[in-house]
């Protein structure tokens, strides 16, 4: 994220921003902070799009709308987003909190989206029972985990209030640290600090309550403390103290003496500054909370804080500094806090000036407000994502096309939405490429024409899907295909007479075999594709040292894997001891289970794949009672991984990256694996840092491995967790489809 110099932002007008942030309570008063802060700095012009909590008119009728909050302020958020930047293009977002974000979609592709939130809404789980909030069951727990995921990692940066909600985002959510930044809410610290007194010693010391919610912000707890240190005071004999409470609250409450109860304060006003300014220690011994922004308040007027141990509010009551911390629902524990204040005036004056210095340094609503604004303009003013297709074409032409080998599922998005499987390659490189139209086979009739279903009927649908991208070339920018046996035919047809063709990229599998390398040695195919896509050294290799391509065209990347979808977090399954092998593409399953025969370990063999045609190798084989073959959908395939001790991947010499989806997943759910060292598959293992490379066709070694594995667990354990970390860092799909739509983008063409 780089900032503009003041030269730069002088001769740029204001970035028009859309604040969209939760009406709901105490996010209310950082809606105002926010709002009033900007009106004096108008370094953006902000667009305010309020989300209001209550469900009104027919939708207070509709029961999903009415009682799901995250459904309700989703769809209110996505209205607002459409209205306000189809009148005026919005050049950055600021969401607050996550909610509303979850399912504004495109709209975090499209814009450059600031997402602040004072917990993750597992944390908020942790807290629920305090907030009549519900935990749903695992597989619903499962659906909002993956879809917060999601959201906070299309969002352009992360603001949270403390750094208990930091941690969350990252530990729980994976999200890449970089993008987390720690700013609290803040206040109008010279609004609430408190002008020294000129007034004389007084005998009344007077405690402040601020919490709309008596019982759990744990109001009656103060009252019954307060009442027994009244009576101790009483029998004391001692120096006179008179203990007031101000109790500042939306709940009704009997009177009790030494109680005073102040209903209908609203935030920021004179009278609620007053209460602080007239206190003497500020108590809010909650029983759940994040971060109350009444903390920060009483802090900046110089009042020493007496709170519980939940949520972060250690981060700004530190015990023994700016004020005492108890546990929660300890009225014992509290009584002795607050008698520690009460009578020790010089306590109250040490944690009061700490606490106001603290907040000063740390919670100044207009410091901190004019860092999300400079977060807002880095990210308005850096270059637009190549999603948004308005702001960013592919320039020199009209669309592009991305190829599938296959046939989409017409339920694809429903179910990538729910959580039932991972996202799919082409649709992120499609939305990459800002909205590519995506061409498989069963478009192959509408798309190919006459001429097209003759080539489907003699030749097959590989080469008719080169024949309806070469009939949009007209139309067409840049086409992406898919593999060499697409890309070859388009790149042949090429050849044909015509207009200037679009750019060429094509993803290579497989170049090595004798029949594609003498077509293309032929045809001179080469000065018909502009880029070739590799994933495995050997591939390309192959390409610059036996076909003679020039290095320049040629654009080695990691394979993919959905991290959100492959997560530990995301599945329920306890570990086991077991040992999983996946996949049916030039597996040397007869090697595995000569290995495993007899070994105290169940082995569970998922001979399954959504594309491969290759034959179940395990067909046939005298299968030992501790191995079992399977079939998996996507969730159960994730659960295995998550039950499992590590993956093993027995491989056939190849020269191609055979198995690398199964490796990816697996480590990706923090697995370890061992793996056949073929020829082709030498780029995603590293040696005893994420996994253990065994030659090929060795039962013996592979047995050893095996069983040296099982029995160092915390050694699997380690090369798991290194394992999340390189897929993360190199192997992400959304970091994947970006390197291709920029390949789409830069590679030149060839008349």
């Amino acid at each position: 994220m780089v900032a503009l110099t003041s030269s730069d932002s002088d001769l740029r007008p204001a970035p028009h921003v859309g604040f969209i942030v939760e009406q709901t309570l105490g996010h209310r008063t950082h809606s105002s902070n926010i709002e009033s802060i900007l009106e004096q700095q108008r370094r953006v012009v902000p667009e305010w799009l309020p989300i209001a909590w209550d469900a009104t008119g027919i939708a207070a009728a509709l029961p999903v709308f009415n009682s799901n909050w995250t459904v309700r302020s989703g769809l209110r958020a996505r209205r607002a987003v459409a209205r306000a930047d189809g009148s005026r293009l919005l050049d950055a977002l600021f969401v607050h909190t996550q909610v509303p974000a979850v399912l504004l979609g495109k709209w975090l592709d499209r814009i450059p989206t600031v997402v602040s939130l004072d917990a993750t809404p597992r944390q908020y789980d942790e807290l629920g029972s305090f907030y009549q909030h519900r935990v749903g069951g695992p597989e619903v727990e499962r659906l909002k985990w993956v879809a917060n995921r999601r959201a906070l990692r299309r969002a352009w940066a992360i603001v949270t209030w403390s750094e208990w909600a930091r941690s969350g985002v990252i530990e729980d959510y994976g999200i890449e640290p970089d993008k987390v930044l720690v700013v609290p809410p803040g206040v109008r610290v010279e609004e609430w600090r408190r002008l020294p007194s000129a007034a004389g010693p007084r005998t009344e010391v007077r405690i402040l309550f601020v919490g709309g919610d008596l019982e759990r912000k744990g109001g009656d707890l103060l009252v019954a403390s307060c009442r027994t240190l009244r009576a101790e005071l009483a029998r004391s004999g001692g120096p006179e103290i008179d203990l007031v409470v101000d109790l500042v609250t939306q709940t009704p409450i009997d009177p009790d003496p030494g109680v005073v109860v102040h209903h209908g304060l609203t935030a920021n006003s004179p009278e609620l500054r007053a209460l602080y300014h007239h206190a003497d220690i500020f108590c809010l011994p909650t029983l759940g909370d994040c971060l109350p922004m009444v903390l920060a308040e009483a802090g900046a007027a110089g009042l020493p804080l007496v709170s519980t141990d939940v949520g972060a509010i250690s981060e700004i009551v530190r015990d023994g500094d700016t004020g005492l911390l108890v546990p929660p629902s300890d009225q014992a524990a509290l009584t002795v806090a607050l008698r520690r204040l009460v009578h020790d005036g010089g306590e109250r004056v040490r944690m009061g000036a700490n606490a106001a210095e603290l907040v000063a340094r740390e919670h100044d609503a207009t410091t901190n407000v004019g860092r999300i604004i400079d977060l807002l303009v880095d990210a308005a003013t850096s270059r637009p994502p190549i999603s948004r297709r308005r702001r960013a074409p592919l320039t020199g032409g009209t669309a592009a096309v991305v190829t599938v080998s296959g046939v989409i599922p017409p339920d694809l998005e429903e179910r990538i939405a729910s959580g039932q499987r991972p996202r799919a390659d082409f649709v992120e490189m499609a939305a990459a490429m800002g909205g590519a139209r995506i061409i498989d086979r069963s478009l192959l009739r509408s798309r190919t024409g006459p001429v097209g279903r003759l080539v489907v009927r003699f030749t097959g649908p590989d080469v008719a899907m080169a024949w309806a991208c070469f009939r949009q070339r007209r139309t067409t920018r840049v086409i992406v295909t898919d593999g060499e046996q697409i890309g070859l035919p388009f790149a042949a047809l090429c050849w044909l007479p015509g207009r200037r063709r679009p750019r060429h990229v094509m993803i290579v599998h497989v170049m090595s075999t004798p029949t594609k390398s003498r077509l293309f040695r032929m045809l001179r195919l080469e000065r018909h594709v502009d880029c070739f896509v590799t994933y495995a050294t050997s591939q390309t290799e192959y390409l610059v040292d036996r076909l003679r391509v020039p290095p320049h065209k040629v654009s080695q990347t990691p394979f993919m894997v959905d991290t959100d979808f492959f997560h530990p977090a995301a599945s329920t399954e306890p570990r086991a001891d077991l040992v999983c092998a996946v996949g049916l593409e030039r597996r040397d399953y007869a090697t595995l289970i000569d290995a495993v025969r007899g070994l105290d370990v169940e082995v569970v063999i998922a001979a399954d794949s959504p594309w491969s045609t290759r034959p179940d190798t395990t067909n046939g084989l005298d299968l030992p009672a501790n191995v079992e073959v399977r079939s998996f959908d996507p969730v159960g395939l994730r659960d295995l991984y998550a039950r499992c001790r590590f993956l093993v991947m027995p491989l056939d010499e190849v020269d191609f990256q055979a198995g690398v989806t199964a490796l990816l997943e697996a480590m990706a759910m923090e697995r370890a694996v061992i793996c056949s060292r073929t020829t082709g598959q030498t780029d995603v293992v590293a040696e005893a840092v994420t996994g253990i490379y065994v030659p090929v066709g060795d039962a013996p070694t592979l047995r050893r491995e095996v069983l040296a594995l099982l029995a160092d667990p915390e050694r699997a354990d380690r090369m798991g967790r290194a394992g999340r970390r390189y897929v993360v860092d190199q192997c992400d799909i959304s970091m994947y489809s970006r390197s291709i739509a920029a390949i789409a983008q830069h590679s030149p063409s060839t008349p």
